[in-house]
């Protein structure tokens, strides 16, 4: 078990990856956080458990354990924003989502420890990835890699969702939504189409 993640292997060309499950902090970068980001309100609470049959039907499956306040699993490791131009949290992340400081004044981490926190806590969790869709796409000749996630109802800083509360297919249109690779790409990966999404929902 690495202390980064937990990881399941699959038997299906399918492999499951939930970043920002995870609710670990180190002790120490604990103690530079304010009360109300050791609450992890950024938390996609119990989405691994949702997927956690997914080895039994085939499918591997990554979880992180450290929160997404150690270091974003989907973030770029360069610090380049996810959405240009939009309101975006940080690879290492300074502020949750609802602008509420996740570090005690003068805590935050300078540029050199974003970088130790890259090698020590992005990396590994992509070679992973990496290194298991490399697997599958050998094996079966094309891999899927499908991010699990959930958000609030109401995140102003990012969308606003509230008015589609009432369309019976929101979860499922959330989930399509959040369908995205953020390892390189390889050959014959295949990822879902619109026309596949549309068929889907």
């Amino acid at each position: 078990m690495s202390e980064i993640f937990d990881f399941t292997p699959g038997n299906s060309p399918v492999l499951v990856s939930v970043p920002h499950a995870g609710t670990h902090i180190p002790e120490a970068l604990a103690k530079r956080m304010t009360d109300h980001a050791l609450t992890l309100p950024d938390t996609d609470w119990h989405v691994e458990k949702l997927y956690a049959a997914a080895p039994s039907l085939g499918a591997g499956l990554i979880v992180a354990r450290q929160s997404r306040y150690v270091i974003d699993l989907n973030r770029d490791p360069t610090g380049t924003p996810l959405y240009p131009g939009a309101d975006n949290t940080e690879l290492c992340p300074l502020s949750s989502f609802g602008k509420a400081p996740v570090y005690k004044p003068g805590q935050e981490p300078d540029a050199a420890e974003v970088q130790q926190r890259v090698v020590h806590d992005w990396k590994p969790y992509h070679d992973a990835l990496e290194n298991e869709l490399a697997r599958l796409n050998a094996k079966f000749g094309y891999a899927i890699l499908w991010d699990g996630h959930s958000i609030p109802s109401l995140v102003p800083r990012f969308l606003r969702l509230r008015w589609m509360m009432s369309e019976p297919r929101f979860d499922v249109a959330m989930m399509m939504v959040l369908v995205k690779s953020t390892t390189r790409p390889l050959p014959s990966v295949s990822r879902p189409s619109s026309n596949t999404c549309n068929r889907m929902l």
